[in-house]
């Protein structure tokens, strides 16, 4: 045989022989059909159920069944028979014997009848309890009796347990107001009495018309009359609703200050007080009047005999006022406008007094307290600056004017 082109040389495929079979069906003799097993022969229906009915199926016989088709044989299921006898294993040890426990008789304790847990179970458990009906008749009567007596003495317990009526308490009259209540209760509701004063206050422009309604007009005389101002408000102009109305007792001294503002928005706080059983307006008070402006004292100069200034305190100190003999202040014009630094020489009396105005108590705050005063300055430290004075009196811890022996 010629190789082929297609060889390989490492293929080591053994050489064909004529004894092998390539499965060449066409050209082999009809041996290898028998190879393949006999095709299943579709039995008549009709043969097969009379055949069935007459022969049957039997298992463990050598009978065979005879076949339609002879020439073919069939291969079927060969079944043997297995001796039916069953062989047991006999124990090597006998079983224990099982020995019967003897029954113990516990016998149940007797039963103790003032035990709580055997209540209700003695015989006689749910039948009526025998007992004599006269004790239960006079038990009944006994109780009826005992609510009938407490009822009786009930009057008489409480009439003894009353309180006894004082036989001053009728007597007794009630605490009169002292002077102070009452001439506060009298500026309280004295608002409609007011009101027409500061009217006729605020629309006046002419200095004898102010005289009659001032307190003091032999002394302020001289000043309404210097100071020539012109009425306030027109004289349809009435006290605002709004306006506030509030009552101060300070030394002994009792007044009230309207506070409100004009049409224009521009503030007003009148004093009022009683003088001679009338309602008298406090002129200085109510105009903030000062012997200098404070432009003057800021300026070292003018008279500060009677200045009127909001005051609070301060920690600005110099060589001339140092603060190991000194308390600084800060006293602000009544607008707001101008500030001077005051002094207290510590011991003195204005510092005793001043310093009460601004102790505080035993919750410490932040908030810085302004108080209306008026004072008497001096100038008593030639290094000192000229917005710089010693406090030399407090006047009065309010604007309005001191009370005098007369009044």
């Amino acid at each position: 045989m010629t190789p082929s082109s297609l060889h390989d040389p490492h293929n080591n495929v053994p050489e064909v022989t004529p004894d092998d079979d390539w499965g060449d069906h066409h050209e082999s003799d009809g041996t290898a059909a028998g190879m393949l097993p006999p095709r299943k022969q579709r039995a008549d229906p009709a043969k097969g159920r009379k055949g069935a009915e007459q022969q049957g199926f039997r298992i463990g016989t050598n009978h065979e069944t005879a076949s339609e088709s002879p020439a073919v044989e069939s291969a079927g299921l060969v079944v043997e028979e297995i001796d039916g006898t069953v062989t047991r294993l006999e124990a090597t040890m006998p079983a224990p014997s099982v020995a019967e426990r003897p029954a113990v008789f516990i016998e149940r304790p007797a039963k103790d009848p003032l035990d709580v847990r055997h209540v209700g179970e003695a015989r006689d458990w749910g039948h009526r309890p025998k007992g004599s009906m006269r004790w239960i008749v006079g038990t009944g009567f006994g109780i009826a009796a005992l609510v009938v007596l407490v009822l009786m003495a009930l009057p008489a317990i409480n009439r003894s347990n009353a309180a006894r009526p004082d036989p001053s308490a009728g007597l007794r009259e009630p605490a009169k107001p002292d002077d102070e209540e009452l001439r506060i209760r009298e500026l309280m509701i004295a608002r409609p009495k007011v009101e027409p004063l500061v009217k006729a206050y605020v629309t006046s422009g002419v200095a004898d018309d102010l005289l009659r309604l001032v307190r003091h007009p032999e002394t302020v005389a001289s000043l309404i009359r210097a100071e020539r101002r012109p009425p306030l408000a027109p004289s349809s102009w009435e006290v605002p609703a709004s306006a506030e109305w509030l009552v101060h007792s300070q030394g002994g001294q009792f007044f009230g200050e309207m506070i409100g503002t004009y049409s224009d928005f521009t503030p007003f706080r009148i004093y009022v007080v009683m003088e001679d059983g009338q309602f008298r307006i406090d002129w200085k008070a109510s105009t903030a009047y000062s012997t200098a402006t404070f432009e003057e004292l800021a300026g070292g100069a003018g008279d500060g005999s009677e200045i009127r200034g909001k005051l609070e305190p301060s920690s600005f100190f110099t060589t001339a006022f140092p603060e190991e003999d000194y308390q600084s202040y800060r006293l602000d014009s009544p607008d707001g406008e101008q500030s001077l630094w005051v002094y207290t020489s510590r011991g003195s009396d204005a510092d005793a007094e001043i310093g009460e105005l601004f102790a505080s108590g035993a919750i410490l705050s932040n908030e810085t307290k302004q108080s209306r005063v008026t004072l008497s300055l001096r100038r008593t430290a030639e290094e000192a600056n000229d917005n710089q004075w010693e406090v030399g009196k407090l006047i009065s811890t309010a604007w309005i004017e001191p009370k005098t022996d007369s009044e």
